[in-house]
């Protein structure tokens, strides 16, 4: 959540720092925002899934859906996989670094995001609900 919360307010940030109108730089926030979480959320569904109904939300969880969600995190954990997100973070926000080049702060803020989402769900999992996790871990080897 605080990793979300720093982008999103980066996102505000920058959209203050760019635009002198307030209301419109709250909306491209929101946009800017918006862009991020739906390339987050293609990405990897599951985490994100995870991350909204058994962190935030407090459902319970079942085995073979931890198992599924840690084997979905470890893909997308994975240097060559990864690549193909912080690619498409990069494509899509060098449009606006190329007028604005504080944007790449931004765009690199979204990568580290993004990438430590994956194993604050992971460890959420873990905190939560440390029975299931150990029997999905022994489950998958």
């Amino acid at each position: 959540m605080i990793l979300w919360t720093v982008t999103v307010l980066s996102n505000i940030v920058f959209s203050l720092h760019v635009l002198n109108d307030y209301s419109e730089a709250i909306s491209s926030a929101l946009k800017f925002s918006f862009a991020y979480f739906l390339l987050l959320a293609i990405y990897n569904p599951y985490s994100i899934e995870a991350c909204i109904k058994n962190c935030i939300l407090g459902y319970i969880p079942s085995d073979q859906n931890i198992r599924k969600v840690i084997n979905a995190i470890e893909w997308a954990v994975n240097p060559r996989k990864f690549i193909a997100l912080a690619t498409f973070y990069t494509f899509f926000g060098a449009f606006i670094a190329y007028r604005q080049p504080v944007f790449w702060i931004v765009i690199i803020l979204w990568n580290i995001s993004a990438y430590f989402t994956q194993h604050a769900v992971k460890n959420c999992l873990k905190e939560k609900y440390p029975n299931r996790y150990k029997i999905a871990i022994n489950q998958k080897s």
